[in-house]
């Protein structure tokens, strides 16, 4: 569960929130895709569909730097038969806010690793958020 925070966008978990049981939109099993919430998740299969390609699942994290999830025996199993592991990056405001996340991406990154052996990571272009963002801009383009 999500707390409004002070700003207008950030979020803060409220106490007791369990990470263990991130939300999973089924796909293509072979590829999995981790992002940070599930309007991400909805983004990258609408991406995938548009460019006529199988979706792939997309695992709901919760943050980057949410690890709780890659305890879950599930998530495991389905990270262990994946062919590929795609670790979702953003595009921060502020080089603060970056190294932050990156670092938190990172950490999520090692983990898959230790898991698996291999884990790909993915940014968006320059100048777009994330992959809601890229695609709304996407949808744009091809309306």
């Amino acid at each position: 569960m999500i707390s409004p925070g002070p700003d207008e966008k950030p979020k803060r978990d409220l106490s007791g929130s369990d990470k263990t049981y991130p939300p999973i939109l089924p796909g293509n099993p072979r590829v999995v895709w981790i992002v940070e919430g599930g309007v991400d998740a909805l983004a990258a299969r609408d991406l995938a569909i548009r460019r006529g390609k199988t979706p792939p699942t997309a695992l709901a994290s919760g943050g980057a730097g949410v690890r709780l999830f890659l305890d879950n025996p599930t998530v495991q199993t389905l990270l262990l038969h994946a062919d590929t592991v795609v670790v979702v990056r953003d595009n921060e405001s502020t080089e603060k806010k970056q190294a932050e996340t990156d670092a938190g991406h990172d950490r999520q990154i090692a983990r898959i690793e230790e898991l698996r052996g291999s884990c790909a990571d993915w940014r968006p272009p320059v100048g777009v958020k994330d992959v809601a963002e890229l695609n709304q801009r996407d949808q744009h383009r091809a309306a």
